[in-house]
């Protein structure tokens, strides 16, 4: 039965080949029979099991642990005496690999703890064997957790950096700008909406009889307007934090964890703590603690100071090596700790610590020695197992950290695009915003005034004040709601607005100014010379007069306005002062002419503005005949 878990099995890692399968039977059917030769002969009735177990690896890790159990009770019938290793390598491979492919917990258990009694049974069960050899079992099964966990960590990394990979960074940053605006405009239209409907309203109720109070709140309801205005329009310049509807979920990253080290090591000592109190069967002797406490401390540390780590464990095996253990089993915790310190110095690649490494198998070697050349096969063994996997892991961390780099770039691009559209679509809409309503709401807040000077005096005046509140009113509320109707379109953008058709931007500018006229009683001086047919040149010449005018009309009343339109050579130049007195304002100060500034470098011009003299006010814009591709 296969047991492959679909969750991991697509991560492409523990495939053997035909090749490989071979030479992992054969090396553990030699490791099992050279280790348990000297033993009872019956006992090698189990090394088809063991081959056969190391031949399913890893399609078949139920079965491959199931077998190597079956050889360990196998083993103990036919009298294999306890403190041999025969079966070590074979249930290290079975168990890690239960551990990284199989997500049922208890099936790992299970197979510790079976294989764990197998070889504590022999020559008689005791606390202190069984202890022993559960938690050298329990600790190939938990890397295996690990190592699973790890891989599929890392496989979501992958396939994240190549799901970011096919996102456009310009279309997300799009999608995440339109839903910016549709919310902007939940709040910012209709609000000002509702504010300029009050006015009107409150101007068809005072148009009656012009009573005083009626008429002031015309006044008031327009002061209304202008402030929420005002507000809307410095919030939405305002940088806004970037909201994502996609969620990103926290990447594997290879991290240094001295914390996870640390109840690692406090686990184990508290398992030696029982052993040595509780297993009274067991002689440790001076030097198995010696080294036992030592290990755990170097595995404790061995990622924060993995020379230190080293050292440590080479003055507890030589502790060891003068005071050995009685049995051979008795070095699977420290061959353990061994292991772990390896993996750490070869998975890390900290070359510093490699001569600290080799002085410590030296070390080891010395307590092995004791034993002789099986206690020294195993051993090395160890190391070279360990520091294998450890290179194996490090070439799969540098692929995960590029892999994380990569999603990292790429989310960086994404996050830079959209803060850069959101940003762009606040201050586009402000714009456009500001634009429809600035300059009729300024309008009508000026004629509600001239209302409520004249109310008593001139009535007819009054009520005519008030009939261009409403009808200004009407006029903006219509902009808005093209506004607000090109937003849910596929046709805004940075000319939804048909501020003049081709060829028809003299017409316009012309009503313009008329309407601007008779409104505010100006004095305008106008020469338009050659017009641009570009329709993004036409908006913006349209809009730089728009708004010259109003801000002349707000803080220089009275004074005489000079428009001039004309192309000079490669270049449109538009040109409006005014004679304005010293007091008139201070000039660009709004977001009116901050509008201005943007759509004009949208066109990759320039604006100037300033006083002459102290006195009037002059905007100048420069518009390249080629500029209004700039925004295409």
């Amino acid at each position: 039965m296969a047991t492959r878990n679909p969750g991991v099995a697509t991560l492409g890692t523990m495939r053997f080949g035909a090749i490989t399968r071979v030479v992992v039977a054969v090396v553990c059917g030699i490791w099992f029979v050279g280790f348990g030769w000297s033993e009872p002969h019956a006992a090698l009735i189990a090394t088809p099991l063991v081959v056969v177990g190391a031949a399913l690896l890893p399609d078949h890790v139920r079965w491959s642990a199931a077998l190597m159990v079956s050889a360990g009770f196998m083993t103990l019938i036919a009298g294999m005496q306890w403190g041999n290793v025969e079966l070590v390598l074979p249930m290290a491979l079975a168990l890690f690999a239960l551990g990284r492919l199989d997500r049922e917990w208890w099936l790992g258990a299970t197979g510790v703890l079976l294989g764990a009694l197998a070889s504590a049974m022999r020559d008689g069960l005791t606390v202190g064997k069984f202890a022993v050899i559960t938690t050298v079992y329990a600790t190939l099964w938990i890397f295996g957790v690990v190592v699973r966990r790890r891989a599929i960590g890392a496989h979501r990394a992958r396939v994240q950096a190549a799901e970011l990979a096919q996102q456009d960074p310009d279309v997300v940053s799009r999608r995440l700008a339109a839903a910016e605006r549709s919310q902007l405009a939940d709040k910012a239209i209709f609000a000002i909406r509702a504010s300029i409907v009050d006015m009107r309203t409150a101007a068809h109720a005072a148009i009656g009889d012009l009573g005083p109070a009626d008429v002031r709140n015309v006044h008031s309801s327009g002061v209304e307007a202008v402030t929420k205005l005002g507000a809307f329009l410095g919030l939405l310049r305002e940088p806004a934090p970037v909201r994502s509807d996609e969620p990103v979920e926290d990447r594997p990253v290879a991290t240094r964890r001295p914390r996870g080290d640390l109840l690692l090591a406090l686990a184990a000592a508290v398992v030696l703590g029982g052993i040595v109190l509780f297993a009274a069967d067991i002689d440790l002797g001076i030097g198995v603690v010696t080294l036992y406490a030592g290990t755990i401390v170097a595995v404790g540390i061995r990622r924060i100071a993995p020379i230190g780590s080293c050292l440590v464990a080479i003055a507890a095996s030589c502790a060891a090596a003068i005071d050995p253990p009685t049995v051979p089993d008795m070095l699977l915790p420290a061959a353990a700790g061994y292991a772990l310190i390896s993996w750490t110095v070869t998975s890390d690649a900290i070359r510093r610590a490699w001569p600290y490494l080799i002085a410590l198998i030296a070390a080891a070697v010395a307590v092995a020695v004791h034993y002789g050349a099986r206690g020294v096969a195993f051993i090395l063994l160890v190391f070279a197992s360990s520091a294998l996997a450890g290179y194996a892991w490090h070439e799969r961390d540098r692929i995960l950290r590029a892999a994380n780099n990569e999603s990292e770039d790429l989310q960086a691009q994404i996050h830079n695009a959209t803060v850069a559209a959101v940003q762009a679509e606040r201050i586009g809409l402000a714009r456009e915003l500001h634009d429809v309503t600035s300059h009729s709401v300024g309008a009508m807040v000026m004629q509600a005034s001239v209302a409520t000077a004249l109310h008593s005096r001139a009535p007819q005046d009054a009520r005519a004040a008030l009939d261009t509140v409403v009808a200004t009113a009407d006029s903006v509320l219509k902009g808005i709601d093209e506004l607000r109707a090109a937003m849910d379109s596929a046709e805004y953008g940075p000319l939804w607005y048909a501020y003049a058709d081709v060829g028809d931007l003299r017409a316009v500018l012309e009503r313009l100014i008329a309407d601007m006229r008779v409104m505010f009683d100006m004095e305008v001086t106008v020469a338009l010379g050659e017009l641009p047919d570009d329709p993004r040149l036409a908006s913006t010449i349209f809009r730089i007069v728009q708004e010259s005018l109003a801000n002349a009309a707000r803080h220089a009343p009275g004074a005489a306005v000079d428009v001039s339109v004309a192309r000079e050579s490669d270049a449109y130049m538009v040109r409006i002062s005014d004679e304005g007195t010293e007091n008139n304002g201070t000039p660009g100060s709004g977001f009116g002419l901050a509008g201005l500034r943007e759509r004009v470098q949208g066109c990759a011009g320039w604006l100037h503005t300033g006083q002459d003299r102290g006195r009037g006010f002059t905007l100048e814009a420069r518009l390249p005949i080629a500029g209004g591709r700039a925004l295409e």
